[in-house]
This record gives C-alpha cells, sequence and structure tokens, in this order.
C-alpha cells in the first residue's frame, strides 16, 4: 500500500516581543505585516527581490509606505540593508535580523486566507469600504489571537482595552475583523454577557478561538 504523501505546511515565525507589541511600542500593523511578507520571501533570513513583490505579497499597492516600513524595521534593528535610498526598479537585499527568543507561527495558507476573506468583505459602511488596509490588520489581529491562545483552557481571552493596546489596531477595526473572521468560520467567539454599566468589563471577555490554526478544544467540549 502507497503510502500518503506528508503535506508540505510553511509556517511563517514571528518574534513575540513584535506580536504583542512589547518591546516595539512603536510597530504599526504596517510595519508588522511589512516584516511577515520578508519572512515569507526571504531564504535562510535574506530577502533578494524588487519591492513590488513584498506590495503584491500584501495585496497593498502604496509602494512608498512599503519603504516607509523598511525604514522604521531597520531603526528597530529588526532588520538590515546597505541603502541611504531604495533603488527604483532593482531588486533589493535586506537580512532579517536572527532572533532566536519565543515565537508565534502562522501557516502561510493561513495568510493568504486571512488577505483573501478579508479583501472579499462586503459592508454597508461606505468609511470600512475604503479601509484598502484593513487585511493587514487582520494579519496583526489573528498572529495576537494566536499567541494569546490558552491550549490548556482552549481559547485566548483579552479584553478589547488588551488587544487596543497589544496590537495598535483601533477598537472599531477590532470589531470589524472579528464579524469577519467570525461570518468566514476562521474565528470562533464566544461572546461575553452585555450589560449597561459602561464600567463593567463583562463585554470584553470574549473568548476567541483561532480555528485555522489551534485545536478547537472549547467546541469540542460544548
Amino acid at each position: 500500500m502507497a503510502r500518503k504523501k506528508k503535506e508540505n505546511i510553511r509556517y511563517i515565525h514571528v518574534p513575540n516581543s513584535i506580536v504583542q507589541n512589547t518591546e516595539f511600542a512603536g510597530l504599526h500593523y504596517k510595519e508588522f505585516t511589512v516584516y511577515v511578507a520578508l519572512k515569507i520571501k526571504s531564504f535562510n533570513n535574506i530577502y533578494q527581490d524588487y519591492v513590488e513583490e513584498l506590495c503584491n505579497r500584501l495585496s497593498w499597492a502604496k509602494r512608498e509606505t512599503v519603504y516607509n516600513s523598511l525604514k522604521i524595521l531597520k531603526q528597530e534593528n529588526l532588520i538590515q540593508y546597505d541603502y541611504t535610498e531604495f533603488p527604483k526598479n532593482q531588486e533589493i537585499k535586506i537580512i532579517i535580523v536572527q532572533d532566536n527568543s519565543h515565537f508565534t507561527r502562522l501557516k502561510e495558507d493561513t495568510i493568504k486566507q486571512i488577505i483573501d476573506v478579508v479583501k472579499n468583505y462586503k459592508t454597508s459602511t461606505s468609511k470600512n469600504n475604503k479601509n484598502k488596509e484593513l487585511h493587514l490588520m487582520g494579519i496583526r489581529l489573528y498572529y495576537y489571537y494566536v499567541k494569546l491562545y490558552n491550549s490548556d483552557k482552549g481559547y485566548a481571552y483579552p479584553s478589547f482595552t488588551k488587544i487596543n493596546l497589544g496590537t495598535g489596531i483601533a477598537r472599531g477595526n477590532i470589531s470589524l475583523l472579528n464579524t469577519i473572521f467570525e461570518e468566514n468560520h476562521i474565528l470562533l467567539i464566544e461572546h461575553g454577557k452585555k450589560t449597561n454599566d459602561v464600567n463593567s468589563k463583562t463585554n470584553q471577555n470574549n473568548k476567541y478561538i483561532p480555528l485555522l490554526e489551534v485545536d478547537n478544544k472549547f467546541q469540542n467540549d460544548s
């Protein structure tokens, strides 16, 4: 009997200090996702390709913003390169600084799926329709949920305030992304009880299960 071919799964690792914004408080979701794109396209921690390839990976057309994000990543000593100004119409070489600390990983297919579901989401609110960077926030947020996922409990349990401080994503965009993830069955949420007390934290006590990356213990137990 022929052996079943082992599925080739590629994981994209990001240091927890970046995922949780502990050491890099000024790191925007744009810089985070540019870092992820570099990791996807790198070999032995070296990226050598056109900057347009980063834009394509992120499904993002703003080349100048990618340049700015690369400069910030260098300032934070997360990457290295020798350019004062990036050359146009030429390959660039970027070295990702090796980080041997703890990390969070997502499958490359998970990242692609997040981009697809967020970019294809239709909403009646014109403001959100114009947010062409929401999928970048989605990648940032999903990494955060996977980082905080407690395998013993079977869920992550951050408040909205903690998510906002840990990712830099605005509360309205967190809510919108949660809706998109939930409707596309890539995130399971057990919503906390609601209250009219503005000082209560009950509304924030949702349980999050990033279904694309973890065993769904909570769902199996229900």
